[in-house]
Protein backbone atom coordinates (compact mmCIF):
# COMPACT_ATOMS: atom_id res chain seq x y z
CA UNK A 1 0.00 0.00 0.00
CA UNK A 2 1.49 3.70 -0.71
CA UNK A 3 1.74 5.85 1.79
CA UNK A 4 1.06 10.03 0.43
CA UNK A 5 1.04 13.00 2.18
CA UNK A 6 -1.11 15.49 1.17
CA UNK A 7 -0.16 19.25 2.10
CA UNK A 8 -3.40 20.74 3.21
CA UNK A 9 -1.28 23.77 5.04
CA UNK A 10 -3.58 26.25 3.24
CA UNK A 11 -7.06 25.10 4.34
CA UNK A 12 -6.45 27.96 7.90
CA UNK A 13 -7.59 30.25 5.39
CA UNK A 14 -10.50 29.22 3.96
CA UNK A 15 -11.46 32.36 2.85
CA UNK A 16 -8.71 31.99 -0.41
CA UNK A 17 -8.75 29.94 -3.37
CA UNK A 18 -6.26 27.92 -1.75
CA UNK A 19 -7.93 27.18 1.32
CA UNK A 20 -10.71 26.02 -0.84
CA UNK A 21 -9.35 24.19 -3.27
CA UNK A 22 -7.77 22.15 -0.27
CA UNK A 23 -10.74 21.38 1.50
CA UNK A 24 -12.58 20.15 -1.47
CA UNK A 25 -9.91 18.63 -2.69
CA UNK A 26 -9.67 16.44 0.43
CA UNK A 27 -12.85 15.64 0.50
CA UNK A 28 -13.38 14.51 -2.77
CA UNK A 29 -10.44 12.09 -2.46
CA UNK A 30 -11.63 10.83 0.98
CA UNK A 31 -15.07 10.26 -0.85
CA UNK A 32 -12.99 8.43 -3.45
CA UNK A 33 -11.38 5.84 -0.94
CA UNK A 34 -8.58 4.86 -2.93
CA UNK A 35 -8.55 1.28 -1.37
CA UNK A 36 -4.14 0.91 -2.67
CA UNK A 37 -3.36 4.67 -0.77
CA UNK A 38 -2.63 5.20 2.74
CA UNK A 39 -3.87 9.25 2.96
CA UNK A 40 -1.93 11.35 5.47
CA UNK A 41 -2.97 15.22 5.35
CA UNK A 42 -0.42 17.87 6.88
CA UNK A 43 -3.21 20.09 8.33
CA UNK A 44 -2.97 23.00 10.76
CA UNK A 45 -4.88 22.95 13.85
CA UNK A 46 -7.11 24.91 12.40
CA UNK A 47 -9.76 24.20 10.16
CA UNK A 48 -9.60 20.46 10.45
CA UNK A 49 -13.38 19.70 11.33
CA UNK A 50 -13.97 21.58 7.43
CA UNK A 51 -12.66 17.79 6.15
CA UNK A 52 -15.31 15.12 6.57
CA UNK A 53 -14.53 11.42 6.71
CA UNK A 54 -11.87 9.05 8.18
CA UNK A 55 -8.47 10.46 7.81
CA UNK A 56 -4.73 10.90 9.28
CA UNK A 57 -3.94 14.17 10.53
CA UNK A 58 -0.71 15.13 10.52
CA UNK A 59 0.49 18.08 12.51
CA UNK A 60 2.15 21.27 10.59
CA UNK A 61 4.78 22.05 12.92
CA UNK A 62 8.05 23.73 13.39
CA UNK A 63 9.95 20.55 12.67
CA UNK A 64 8.02 19.49 9.62
CA UNK A 65 8.90 23.03 8.10
CA UNK A 66 12.36 23.84 9.35
CA UNK A 67 13.83 20.30 9.47
CA UNK A 68 12.82 18.49 6.74
CA UNK A 69 15.06 15.58 6.77
CA UNK A 70 13.22 14.33 9.96
CA UNK A 71 10.12 13.74 8.35
CA UNK A 72 8.75 10.60 7.99
CA UNK A 73 9.53 8.92 4.36
CA UNK A 74 6.49 8.25 2.15
CA UNK A 75 5.91 7.42 -0.94
CA UNK A 76 4.86 10.41 -2.25
CA UNK A 77 4.21 13.92 -0.51
CA UNK A 78 1.59 16.24 -2.68
CA UNK A 79 2.02 19.81 -1.84
CA UNK A 80 -1.09 21.15 -3.49
CA UNK A 81 0.37 24.87 -4.54
CA UNK A 82 3.49 25.90 -6.27
CA UNK A 83 5.14 27.38 -3.24
CA UNK A 84 4.98 25.15 -0.32
CA UNK A 85 5.82 25.90 3.51
CA UNK A 86 6.75 22.31 3.93
CA UNK A 87 8.92 20.38 1.99
CA UNK A 88 9.75 16.43 2.53
CA UNK A 89 12.66 14.41 3.57
CA UNK A 90 15.03 13.48 0.69
CA UNK A 91 14.06 10.49 0.11
CA UNK A 92 10.36 10.95 -0.92
CA UNK A 93 8.84 12.50 -4.47
CA UNK A 94 7.18 15.61 -4.61
CA UNK A 95 4.71 16.42 -6.48
CA UNK A 96 3.80 19.74 -7.26
CA UNK A 97 0.10 21.30 -7.82
CA UNK A 98 0.65 24.05 -10.19
CA UNK A 99 -2.32 27.18 -10.06
CA UNK A 100 -1.27 29.43 -12.29
CA UNK A 101 2.25 31.61 -13.65
CA UNK A 102 1.45 34.50 -13.23
CA UNK A 103 4.70 35.92 -11.12
CA UNK A 104 6.47 35.22 -14.93
CA UNK A 105 4.50 38.81 -15.86
CA UNK A 106 3.84 40.06 -12.36
CA UNK A 107 7.45 40.50 -10.77
CA UNK A 108 10.76 42.04 -12.01
CA UNK A 109 12.96 39.39 -14.78
CA UNK A 110 15.02 38.41 -11.23
CA UNK A 111 12.25 37.71 -9.10
CA UNK A 112 10.33 35.60 -11.32
CA UNK A 113 13.75 33.75 -12.59
CA UNK A 114 14.05 32.88 -9.11
CA UNK A 115 10.41 31.59 -8.73
CA UNK A 116 10.81 29.77 -11.94
CA UNK A 117 13.85 27.52 -11.03
CA UNK A 118 11.94 26.53 -7.25
CA UNK A 119 9.32 25.01 -9.37
CA UNK A 120 11.79 23.06 -12.03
Amino acid sequence: MKEVLIDLYKIRDLYSGLGQFSRNYANELLDRKPSDINIHFLCPKINREMISGDFHCVDANFQKRYLPFLNRKYDIWHSLHQFPSFLPGPRTKLVLTVHDLNFLIEKGTRKANKYLNRLQ
